[in-house]
């Protein structure tokens, strides 16, 4: 009985020396996943837009990063561990700005698109009017300029720009699929099929049930 007793001591002994270090690590574990979810979940709050009531409201940080001299274009549809973001830049005694990606650690700097590729200036002003990306990857809509403000479309793909409005523009949306835009341009509302860079104006596939007054439907 005694050693019955002695052996399930030591037993216990054991789970209880496995066991700590094991909730110790899912305890801290569990630690920074709230403080992750915390942080995540200020993000995704303040991308709202309905939350936003100035350009100060928006949230942004600095990253450090450096462009390489013998720099690679991005591919499309390579897949990358961590999320990627679209930035522009200049070297030191360059005219025009070109556009790149990196992660969010700031590191594996890519090429996206030099002003020749783009066909124009790329003019990310603000949030309203920066570079966004197809879900896909392979797409990216963004005000420009090139003598006056246009809406391009650039096929990372082929490395071609293309011109499709005048004007300032931003996507407000995408459909499921992917294939259609949704764009504001100059205020009014449009659908943009990526693939025959068609665009259509909500008012004119709509017009019966569109109030063009306040770029609504009734």
């Amino acid at each position: 009985m005694k050693k019955k007793l002695l052996a399930y001591s030591l037993g216990a002994l054991c789970v209880g020396a496995i066991a700590y270090p094991a909730w110790k690590m899912i305890k801290e574990k569990l630690a920074y996943d709230k403080d992750y979810q915390k942080q995540l979940t200020s993000l995704v709050k303040a991308v709202e837009i309905k939350r936003w009531k100035t350009r100060t409201d928006i949230l942004s940080w600095r990253i450090n990063a450096s462009i390489p001299e013998d720099i690679e274009y991005e591919v499309w549809d390579e897949q990358y561990e961590i999320p990627r973001i679209l930035f522009k830049a200049r070297k030191s005694g360059d005219f025009y700005y070109h556009l790149y990606s990196m992660g969010i650690d700031g590191k594996d700097v890519k090429l996206v698109a030099t002003r020749e590729d783009f066909g124009s200036d790329i003019w990310p002003l603000g949030y309203f009017t920066r570079p966004n990306r197809s879900p896909d990857g392979r797409y990216i809509i963004s005000t420009s300029n090139d003598k006056s403000f246009g809406c391009t479309l650039y096929d990372i793909d082929k490395r071609k720009g293309h011109s499709f409005a005048s004007g300032r523009c931003f996507v407000e949306s995408w459909t499921d699929d992917g294939r259609v835009a949704i764009i504001n341009i100059n205020a009014e509302t449009a659908l943009l099929t990526l693939k025959s860079k068609e665009l259509k104006y909500i008012k004119y596939i709509y017009s019966q049930d569109f109030d063009d007054a306040n770029n609504i439907f009734f």
